[in-house]
């Protein structure tokens, strides 16, 4: 813009110096010889010399004008150009920061997202370790009854090839007598507290003889059947028809 008007400038100026140097009519006769000139010619000339600065005023006052009117359009249209840009650039900041504070939510959303999936990792380790810890307690329980199972086996196997003991055989059918005129139903009493139903059968005598609250209360040393005074390595629940 500012070279524009410069250049404007300088175009008015250089009219200026083109009709600056021309000397005046009267200028040149008074040069040759002012001595014979009449004075109504020396009034002449002076009016033509006015004329002529006139002329000069007037011109200089419509370049200067226009020169004026056009720094304006120049001016004007600078302007606007620059305000067009300014506003681009500013809708442009308004998109960036609209840009931004989605990416900004983007960014809460998938921080919240990972905490919560932390959690549930850690949740579901913590399970992990749990199911392992059970899965390991299991194992321990699963070869424990393997080794009770075995070691059952063998105490009956060891029972089967002594063959039937007599006075166990009686001891049997004093503490579990079936009455068969009663539809196999039983009714046995505890022999240690003689005042709940015994359900438990010791083995290897097999007596059911002991409720279940003696046999939880009974001590590790005295573990012995009440019927036949036989160390009772482990003992069963019994399901018996009842009266």
């Amino acid at each position: 813009m500012n070279q524009v008007a410069e250049a404007g400038k300088s175009h008015a100026q250089e009219i200026l110096n083109i009709i600056a140097p021309f000397k005046s009519f009267t200028a040149m006769l008074t040069e040759a010889d002012s001595s014979i000139l009449a004075p109504n010619v020396q009034d002449l000339s002076v009016q033509v010399d006015q004329m002529i600065h006139a002329h000069n005023e007037n011109l200089r006052r419509g370049l200067a004008g226009m020169w004026a009117m056009h720094y304006n359009m120049l001016q004007c249209a600078a302007e606007e150009r620059v305000a067009k840009k300014l506003k681009g650039q500013e809708m442009e900041l308004i998109k960036m920061a609209h840009e931004n504070e989605q990416l900004e939510e983007m960014l809460s959303n998938c921080r919240a997202e990972a905490q919560r999936l932390f959690g549930r990792n850690k949740k579901l380790e913590e399970l992990v370790s749990h199911f392992r810890a059970d899965g390991q307690n299991l194992s321990g329980r699963l070869k424990s009854t393997e080794q009770l199972v075995t070691s059952l086996r063998g105490e009956l196997r060891t029972a089967m090839s002594e063959g039937p003991n007599p006075g166990r055989q009686e001891d049997d059918a004093e503490s579990s007598y079936v009455d068969r005129e009663r539809d196999f139903s039983v009714n046995l009493e505890c022999k240690v507290c003689e005042s709940r139903l015994a359900t438990v059968m010791l083995w290897p005598c097999c007596h059911v003889c002991i409720c279940p609250r003696c046999e939880v209360n009974r001590a590790e040393a005295t573990r012995c059947c009440p019927v036949c005074r036989t160390h009772a390595t482990t003992s069963f629940r019994v399901h018996l028809p009842l009266n």
